[in-house]
């Protein structure tokens, strides 16, 4: 059987402490403080700034960019990509024989470096 699972994470971070209610508006999946435990029960894994940010997960997806054309026209997503933090964008794709094309537009590319965020990947084939 041929499967993935892609997760996109948008992170909106800063070393400095962060006013919470400028984002009472914007629905995210998590917000954190610097020193908050990154999992539950695990007293090791801390997180070392504060932030927040909207995950949306997909699941059998051939392209990429096909999927970041829906996500990034989420009003929420919007309105992170406009805030004044470093800023990051994360796929995550777990692929079970089924790898989706990590290919980008232009117009795409110009739209993370006219908006100063960045791009990270992790790509975890498995075997089923």
């Amino acid at each position: 059987m041929e499967k993935n699972e892609i997760f996109v994470i948008l992170m909106a971070t800063s070393d400095n402490k962060i006013d919470i209610k400028q984002f009472d508006n914007i629905k995210v999946t998590k917000i954190w403080k610097k020193g908050d435990k990154k999992l539950p029960n695990n007293n090791v894994l801390k997180y070392k700034n504060f932030g927040l940010k909207i995950e949306q997960k997909y699941q059998n997806k051939h392209y990429i960019q096909e999927i970041l054309n829906d996500f990034f026209l989420v009003e929420d997503v919007e309105k992170i990509v406009k805030i004044n933090l470093k800023k990051e964008l994360l796929i995550v794709i777990y692929s079970w024989n089924m790898l989706p094309a990590i290919i980008y537009d232009s117009r795409f590319l110009k739209f993370l470096g006219d908006n100063d965020i960045k791009l990270s990947h992790d790509i975890y084939n498995l075997e089923l």
